[in-house]
């Protein structure tokens, strides 16, 4: 069969829904029942409206168009939001294919770098490292972080009116249950300190607030780590380089007048 044309191409986009499932990647939007009488006209705008609308509340949030009082609830849930480790299952913090994967392209590209930049050790100290190692260190661990760390993320809408306290509308989970739990207290813990209500002047909305949480193992070393636990009476080995936690939290869509 002949290649599908650009219509054809356009229509695919539209069929897909920017939605996250848990483990942050963009999923393609499950399948709808047409509803009686409906054609596929009916279905194609549907989807666009969609689009368009998700489209147009990412911009309004990155655009800072949001009143004040809603990014006061951003500051109190950014402050209350403190994730750890320790949340994280151990089976979902070791390290994926991904990560051995750009270690290894790190030191390929490391290796390719040439001689080192002159220096003199004599002057500048033994434990001195030649700035060739400094930078193909930190370009190793940049691309290590990027390409092997993992990304879980939450959401959760709250409806604002004027002259109301904002409530919790919708929630889009993580799959992890002690992050999700953590990311919900968060918001309610925010809301109960914003204490006054919307002010008057700010206009219906329902705003997304998107938590992002990337975890990972930071810079390698060439071996391994072995040690023997006498309470536990267990050998193991493991790769030497700490793990690495960062958290974010942001405004991510804006619905005004909802």
């Amino acid at each position: 069969p002949p290649p599908p044309g650009p219509l054809a191409l356009s229509m695919r986009a539209l069929d897909l829904d920017l939605q996250r499932d848990p483990r942050g990647d963009v999923a393609p939007a499950p399948p709808t029942k047409p509803g009686p009488g409906e054609g596929e006209a009916s279905r194609v705008k549907r989807r666009v409206d969609r689009f368009l609308g998700d489209a147009q509340a990412r911009g309004a949030a990155r655009s800072g168009r949001a009143h004040p009082y809603l990014f006061d609830l951003l500051r109190a849930v950014d402050r209350n939001f403190e994730p750890d480790l320790s949340l994280i299952p151990k089976v979902k913090r070791r390290a994926p294919p991904a990560y051995f994967r750009a270690y290894k392209a790190a030191i390929k590209q490391f290796m390719k770098m040439g001689s080192a930049l002159p220096f003199d050790p004599s002057k500048m100290g033994e434990e001195v490292t030649p700035p060739k190692l400094l930078v193909g260190q930190a370009m190793i661990a940049e691309a290590v972080m990027k390409e092997g760390g993992q990304l879980l993320t939450n959401e959760i809408c709250v409806e604002a009116k004027p002259g109301a306290l904002p409530v919790v509308a919708s929630r889009r989970r993580s799959g992890v249950r002690a992050l999700d739990r953590l990311a919900d207290r968060a918001m309610a813990t925010a809301l109960r300190q914003l204490h006054d209500p919307a002010p008057a002047d700010m206009p219906r909305a329902r705003a997304c607030y998107r938590y992002e949480v990337r975890f990972g193992r930071s810079l390698p070393r060439i071996g391994l780590s072995c040690s023997f636990d006498i309470t536990l009476k267990e050998f193991g080995c493991k790769l030497p380089g700490g793990e690495f936690l960062t958290k974010k939290v942001g405004l991510a869509r804006l619905y005004l007048g909802r």
